[in-house]
């Protein structure tokens, strides 16, 4: 039996970017405490959907901060489920 492989395109998840909170109407508060509830939020539910043979590009504004952030969200990301690019 075959399984189906999806393929997800996605972009602006904005982790580690407490303004977007607000920008986005998301519901959590604007504190480093409700960053890290909203980012555990958009994994849960990516993984939620997302099948480990699943194909998903990212294209583009997957996090905000300097170059310490970018390498905790890369390994955030590479946690998650699928084959990303």
């Amino acid at each position: 039996m075959n399984k189906e492989v999806k393929i997800f395109y996605t972009s602006d998840w904005h982790f580690g970017h407490k303004n977007i909170i607000r920008y986005c109407n998301r519901p959590f508060d604007l504190s480093d405490e409700g960053v890290a509830q909203c980012t555990d939020f958009i994994k849960k539910e990516y993984c939620s959907v997302v099948g480990p043979d699943d194909f998903v590009f990212f294209l583009g504004d997957a996090f905000f901060g300097g170059s310490k952030k970018k390498y905790a969200f890369r390994d955030l990301v590479q946690s998650m489920t699928g084959k990303k690019s």
